[in-house]
């Protein structure tokens, strides 16, 4: 996945759209090549070795540490009214107050329905 896209939208009328294209972020690059090695190294479970909990719990710890700091330099937010860029911090709070749906999408998005 190259592109994560995030929504929120409430009753209240209050939506925005927001997406982060992960070539931005070393982190995913490194996680990336953790995984690679780590399946080289365990010859009896491949990538299966990169399944494993305590393995996973250390790559969510070390890819939610980049993403704080990530999300509100490299996040490209569109709320409604405003122009596009990023207003993160707003968007932050629209999503503490309805929730978000995040959703992987391709770089390329030729049309939508």
């Amino acid at each position: 996945v190259q592109r994560w896209r995030f929504a929120t939208d409430a009753d209240n009328g209050k939506s925005g759209r927001a997406f982060l294209d992960v070539a931005s972020l070393d982190v995913v690059a490194d996680l990336r090549a953790e995984k690679r090695k780590l399946t080289q190294l365990d010859i009896v479970r491949g990538e299966a070795a990169w399944c494993h909990p305590d393995v996973q719990t250390l790559a969510r710890r070390k890819l939610l540490r980049a993403l704080r700091l990530a999300l509100p330099l490299h996040c490209v937010v569109a709320l409604p009214g405003q122009e596009v860029g990023s207003n993160w911090a707003e968007f932050a709070h629209l999503i503490t107050q309805n929730g978000c749906v995040v959703e992987a999408e391709p770089a390329n998005v030729v049309g939508r329905c």
